[in-house]
């Protein structure tokens, strides 16, 4: 059960991050959040800020994860 709710968990968070993607670019403007800021890096051809984005995203989904696969058993 708790691998299904991380599996959405992460699937949502990629599905917001499209979502922000798709805003930023028709309304390049109003750069919303991660995904904004991610498509303005891209589009610039800022390489290091590109990666260091896509790592945010990968460490916050890891952490997501991580803490709803957690035994409780194990929480101190």
């Amino acid at each position: 059960m708790r691998q299904n709710l991380a599996h959405s968990v992460v699937m949502g968070w990629h599905n917001a991050l499209l979502a922000e993607l798709v805003v930023a670019l028709l309304t390049p403007a109003r750069a919303p959040a991660l995904g904004g800021d991610l498509i303005q890096a891209v589009t610039r051809g800022d390489v290091a800020e590109t990666l260091m984005l896509f790592m945010l995203v990968t460490a916050t989904a890891w952490l997501c994860v991580r803490l709803i696969e957690q035994d409780p058993s194990e929480a101190t």
